[in-house]
């Protein structure tokens, strides 16, 4: 590709028309933000009048070597932690599990997720509602956590 050189277009969305595209040949979109991985996506440019490209960017979990590798193991096992003191039905103990482990790894979406779901079994759905949005800020990605908000969403609106 010719040119290697970034050039900022600005922060999402964007709009561009097809005569402001950077090239006629092949390109790529760089999507970046701190606190994320950075994604790379390949353009070719088409006589259609719009390109959609939807990126999901995933956290930055952990650090690079072995001080990432540590943390990593950490958080799994936190993780793994707090979803076994949940089958064993220690609601306080997990929660207090995962506000461990949100202070190690704050933009992990699973730590919203896992305290969404022991706040359903402890019936206080709005604050389970509160960290699945929570969870779908940090990863849009999650379609399970869409339902379960699509499903609570539903029972509340119906008698």
């Amino acid at each position: 590709m010719k040119g290697q050189e970034k050039k900022f277009l600005g922060e999402t969305p964007l709009d561009f028309s097809k005569s402001e595209l950077p090239t006629t040949d092949p390109f790529v979109i760089s999507f970046e933000k701190d606190g994320y991985q950075a994604r790379d996506v390949s353009i070719l440019p088409t006589n259609q009048t719009h390109t959609i490209v939807r990126v999901s960017l995933l956290p930055t979990i952990a650090g690079t070597g072995d001080a990432g590798l540590v943390r990593m193991r950490t958080s799994l096992k936190l993780i793994f932690d707090a979803q076994e003191k949940t089958a064993r039905k220690n609601y306080v103990g997990a929660l207090a599990t995962l506000s461990e482990l949100e202070k190690i790894e704050p933009k992990l979406p699973e730590t919203h997720v896992v305290r969404g779901s022991i706040y359903v079994l402890l019936k206080r759905n709005e604050e389970a509602k509160a960290e699945w949005e929570k969870a779908l800020a940090l990863d849009p990605s999650l379609d399970s956590i869409k339902a379960r908000l699509g499903t609570m969403v539903d029972s509340v609106v119906k008698p």
